[in-house]
């Protein structure tokens, strides 16, 4: 996942710039996968903090997420397609196929927060 810091002739800088952003999405993609609790899943909602702040992170068009992805040289929209359908698979962070449903359950539960808030908001 950490192109830009495996290219030939790095700077250390950019390196370890490319890594810190590396793990902030590893860390959001842990966060997303997280299996929801039960008041969650009775609530149909994204309740965990974290959980919901990584759901925004991917899923807002307006979120850090793609310019973080073209800084270590990848495309957001590329990844967040194949994290939903499974494509994406890092056993080592836990992160297999249980992951995309998951990963599906809280995006869609993020969308119909977006659009209860839009309705509110008119």
């Amino acid at each position: 996942m950490d192109f830009l810091a495996t290219r030939e002739g790095c700077e250390p800088q950019a390196r370890a710039c490319a890594r810190l952003i590396t793990q902030i999405i590893v860390q959001a993609l842990i966060d997303l996968g997280a299996k929801p609790s039960g008041p969650e899943k009775d609530a149909m909602r994204n309740l965990d903090d974290d959980a919901r702040a990584a759901a925004r992170f991917f899923f807002d068009p307006d979120s850090f997420f793609n310019g973080y992805a073209k800084l270590i040289g990848m495309s957001g929209e590329k990844f967040v397609a194949n994290m939903l359908q499974n494509v994406v698979s890092y056993p080592f962070l836990g992160v297999g196929t249980d992951h995309a449903r998951i990963a599906r359950i809280r995006r869609q539960w993020w969308l119909n927060e977006q659009a209860h808030q839009q309705r509110r908001a008119a």
